[in-house]
């Protein structure tokens, strides 16, 4: 039996699958704030009034961060220049803007997946 909708949840939890050319798939988690229908259509008036071009807002909505190891492949905590730092690298860029998209479209880690 599937557990009851709970409404006001503020943030899911994604998982984030990277593929850079020449190594290994890797994964890590990151936890995403969901924005309500109105922060959302807020938004998109910026956007498409060119009030905004970039996305930041996606920075602004990435809360923290799962299963990332430093350079010395020992765990990485989840703090803001962790969060700078991954969401400034093209490959987990291009993959947070896609997870963030589904987040916010309430697109499931299964249907995301298939």
């Amino acid at each position: 039996m599937a557990a009851s909708f709970k409404i006001g949840v503020a943030s899911v939890t994604k998982t984030i699958d990277i593929h850079r050319p020449g190594m290994e798939p890797e994964q890590f988690t990151a936890e995403i704030r969901v924005r309500s229908l109105d922060d959302q259509e807020a938004l998109d008036k910026k956007l498409k009034a060119a009030e905004t071009h970039n996305t930041k807002h996606v920075r602004e909505d990435l809360l923290a961060l799962g299963g990332i190891v430093g350079a010395d492949d020992k765990p990485a905590e989840s703090s803001k220049e962790l969060l700078d730092a991954v969401y400034k690298d093209p490959y987990a860029h291009v993959a947070l803007c896609k997870a963030w998209g589904e987040v916010q479209r309430g697109v499931s880690e299964h249907v995301a997946k298939n």
